[in-house]
């Protein structure tokens, strides 16, 4: 025995050595008994009662035969009633689906799918006898199943498979009205009527199974119209597929379909459409429908709840982002305190519009199964009435179900390496583990001291240093690996069934020492060491910077000189002679020619010199223009030849300006100019091959030795530079010394008779 007095639920607990036990209140001189059901698995376990305890949270522990047995006073919230057992027994879904209630004088009348006909009840659960067989008018198996109860004095109107049915109870008498709209005969579904809303004292508007909305007059007693969608008009019905229809306390009527929502203007006949869109972009088909204190709309849909606000024609979605246990929601009620109560098929869901909190029913909670999707509406005594398939839920809107413990939340275990690491306690009570660098598989257990429900329990952690936002635990184990050395402070979180969350939970301290490589004095040194290391590359490459850029500077002083050697004074002024000579002896078209030439070979010398390379065909009409000159210059005392490659010619072939000039002058100058007799030739030839150019300048002369004799002996005072300059320019290009090769050609005699210079230049494209 253990006494409850002054509980919420108080009086004697009493246990049994074969009846289980009983909550004994002796003010009232009543029972509540609590023994095993073989149909409910949330019923008392064992028959004999060994020992009574009751915690700080009101919970009553019950030690039986079978084990332990815990009573929540918070878990009876739902009353249930399996009333499909006492027929079927187990097999309950066989009873069929409770879609509609009636209650008169105490007792409950229930409109089952897929029953024929009316259930009517005590509220003790008494079966009671039903007069009257309402008359089916389809072939259909569920021609007789009633979906909507309308009272209207002594009588009820019934919506059924069957049409619009008047019934007396009294009388058992039952009349049907089909109509005349619509031919029964060829659509059966015709028939089907599902819910009946008064819009005056003489009028009914009745939704139909998918056949639009139909205007009953109940002094006529027949129907007055028939509202459906019309293509061409925007105002009529936008489906014949109607969800539900509501009334506002101004008479305003709402519809749902598919294509959302609708008000109906009964003096116009007219319909004003609101789409609902999914996330702001998809138009989302609406179901069933409440009305508020505000009369503002609660709306049900497969994606989630919609709020209607009907002063401004606004919705707003809730769905499981915030809070809802499922998205796909089925019936919908507010209560009188202005709480909204969802149906779903994972169980109930009770709304605050104040606090925009959620609150998830399951059968974990006491609920008799998960799957709601019949009536849901307000009984006589202000309880709420869910139907679910075999039976219904009474909920007490007046009871609190909230769950305002604050959880604790404790570290159970702790270990390192997978082996259990002990904590110390600090001096403030803080827990710490110290660990060293190679210690880095870390698991921490936790949980949330919560045995109301405790599946609906919430565990979250977050290590500060290492983790930037909350982690949800779904088992309250934490794993962390390879963590950096360094302090660490794990903190956790828990929330209980009713998600009051305790923000102040356990917490636990970690320390980890660095290794040697990880310390100061050695990321110092390594520091150092890589600046004295990245300096010395500095150095090295400042200085390979200033080789680079004397070697540049080398290049355009080479560059500068070939174009002085380029503009011989000599030749210039020999030119400019010869030309004054021809003008002299009034030969005028030769001086013309003369002069067109040597203003062209100037023209593209100075052009050329603006560039460190140009196209090699470009560069041997440049030549080809000296040897001209140089040819006229002489009085054509010697002939040329040039041969080119035409690959050079249509190829991608560069050079530096003027690269082979100086061989060139030389050979006129010094090898042809001082023979004697004739002929005196020239050739040119120019060739590529694996990306290099091939030059021959070949004479057929006095040779180098006789040269430097005739030289010698005219004592000449002109230095010329341009054969040392030229070498050097081709060995800046080529990057070696052997590009040049000069062969003195000697006759039958052994007598020297011209001299060949060969060039191999690297293409500069």
């Amino acid at each position: 025995m253990y006494d409850t007095s002054g509980t919420a639920e108080p009086g004697l607990y009493i246990g049994t050595s074969g009846n289980g036990a009983f909550l004994y209140d002796p003010e009232k001189n009543s029972k509540v008994i609590y023994q095993t059901d073989v149909f409910d698995e949330t019923s008392f376990l064992g028959e004999i009662v060994m020992n009574i305890f009751r915690d700080r949270h009101q919970r009553v522990w019950f030690a039986t035969n079978n084990g332990i047995c815990i009573l929540d006073p918070r878990l009876q919230f739902f009353n249930n009633k399996i009333i499909g057992q006492s027929f079927f027994g187990r097999q309950i879904e066989k009873f069929g689906e409770v879609t509609s209630f009636y209650e008169k004088n105490g007792n409950m009348y229930f409109g089952v799918w897929p029953y024929k006909g009316i259930y009517k009840f005590t509220k003790s659960g008494n079966l009671l006898p039903v007069k009257g067989i309402i008359s089916p008018q389809s072939n259909s198996t569920l021609s007789k199943s009633v979906y909507y109860f309308f009272p209207d004095k002594d009588q009820l109107w019934l919506c059924t498979d069957s049409g619009l049915i008047r019934w007396n109870e009294k009388t058992g008498e039952s009349i049907s009205y089909i109509s005349s709209f619509v031919d029964s005969s060829i659509n059966r579904s015709h028939l089907g009527f599902r819910k009946i809303i008064s819009l005056d004292s003489d009028n009914f508007l009745i939704r139909t199974w998918n056949w639009g909305l139909l205007l009953f007059n109940k002094k006529q007693l027949r129907f007055t119209n028939h509202f459906i969608p019309k293509a061409d008009d925007s105002t009529s019905l936008p489906s014949t597929n109607i969800l539900d229809i509501t009334a506002l306390s101004n008479n305003d009527v709402y519809i749902t379909t598919p294509a959302g929502l609708c008000r109906f203007l009964p003096g116009e006949g007219k319909f004003i459409r609101y789409a609902a869109l999914n996330a702001g972009i998809d138009i989302v088909p609406l179901k069933k429908m409440n009305v508020d204190a505000q009369d503002n709309l609660w709306i049900t849909s497969n994606t989630g709840l919609f709020y209607f606000d009907t002063h401004k024609k606004k919705f707003t979605q809730f769905t499981t982002a915030d809070g809802l246990a499922m998205n796909i929601c089925n019936r919908v009620y507010v209560d009188k305190k202005g709480k909204v109560w969802i149906t779903t098929n994972v169980g109930i869901s009770r709304f605050d519009p104040v606090s925009k909190k959620f609150l998830n029913f399951s059968s974990d909670d006491g609920l008799a199964v998960e799957m709601y999707d019949g009536a849901l509406g307000p009984t006589e005594d202000n309880q709420i009435l869910a139907g679910f398939t075999g039976g219904y839920t009474l909920i007490d809107p007046e009871r609190n179900p909230l769950n305002e413990n604050i959880p604790p939340v404790k570290i159970a275990q702790v270990k390192v390496m997978d082996k259990d690491f002990p904590y110390i306690l600090t001096k403030e009570g803080e827990k710490i583990i110290t660990l060293d660098h190679d210690q880095n598989f870390i698991q921490v257990s936790f949980s949330v001291l919560n045995f109301t429900n405790p599946k609906q329990n919430k565990l979250w952690y977050r290590l500060e240093g290492f983790d930037r936002e909350w982690h949800l635990s779904e088992t309250g184990n934490i794993i962390y690996t390879n963590l950096p050395p360094g302090k660490y402070k794990l903190k956790l979180k828990g929330a209980n069934n009713s998600g009051i969350v305790n923000e102040n939970a356990d917490s636990l301290l970690i320390s980890i020492s660095p290794a040697y490589w990880q310390t100061w004095w050695f990321l110092s040194s390594v520091a150092l060491l890589t600046a004295s290391l990245f300096l010395l590359f500095v150095r090295r490459r400042i200085n390979s910077i200033r080789k680079e850029s004397a070697l540049k500077q080398k290049i355009s002083d080479t560059e500068m000189m070939a174009l002085r050697a380029q503009m011989n004074p000599h030749f210039i002024f020999n030119c400019l002679t010869s030309i004054d000579n021809l003008i002299q002896n009034n030969e005028k078209e030769k001086a013309t020619i003369y002069l067109s030439r040597f203003a062209k070979l100037i023209r593209n010398i100075l052009e050329n010199s603006k560039n460190i390379t140009i196209p090699c065909w470009k560069d041997l009409e440049t030549l080809q223009l000296y040897i001209e000159l140089e040819e006229l210059r002489c009085d054509k005392k010697f002939n040329f030849h040039i041969a080119i490659d035409p690959e050079i010619l249509q190829g991608d072939y560069k050079v530096p300006p003027l690269i082979i000039q100086p061989f060139v002058e030389n050979a006129i100058r010094h090898g042809l100019m001082n023979k004697t007799g004739d002929p005196k030739e020239l050739k040119v030839s120019v060739h590529p091959e694996n990306n290099f150019i091939h030059y021959k300048i070949e004479d057929n002369g006095v040779g180098r030795q006789k040269a430097a004799e005739y030289k010698k002996l005219n004592k000449s005072l002109h230095r010329s530079l341009g054969i040392n300059i030229s070498m050097q320019r081709i060995h800046l290009v080529n990057g070696k010394d052997n590009s040049v090769t000069i062969t003195d050609l000697v006759d039958a005699y052994n007598q020297p008779c011209g001299t060949l210079v060969q060039v191999v230049l690297m293409n500069q494209n």
